[in-house]
C-alpha cells in the first residue's frame, strides 16, 4: 500500500511541477525565477518518488 501511495504522490508532484512551470507572459522576472526554482524542486522530488516506486515494484 505504501509503495502504491508513493507512486501516486510522485505523479501528483510531477503534475504540480509542470503547473508551476506554466508562467503567463505578464509575470515579473523575480516571480518567474521563484516559480521555476520551485517547479524544478517539486519535479525532481516527484521523479525520484516515481523511480523509487518502479524499483520497488520490480523486486
Amino acid at each position: 500500500m505504501f509503495i502504491r501511495l508513493t507512486g501516486i504522490i510522485g505523479l501528483a508532484l510531477v503534475l504540480c511541477g509542470y503547473y508551476l512551470f506554466w508562467i503567463s507572459p505578464d509575470t515579473e522576472i523575480s516571480e518567474a525565477i521563484t516559480r521555476t526554482r520551485a517547479a524544478i524542486v517539486v519535479n525532481l522530488s516527484g521523479n525520484i518518488m516515481i523511480v523509487y516506486y518502479l524499483f520497488k515494484r520490480q523486486s
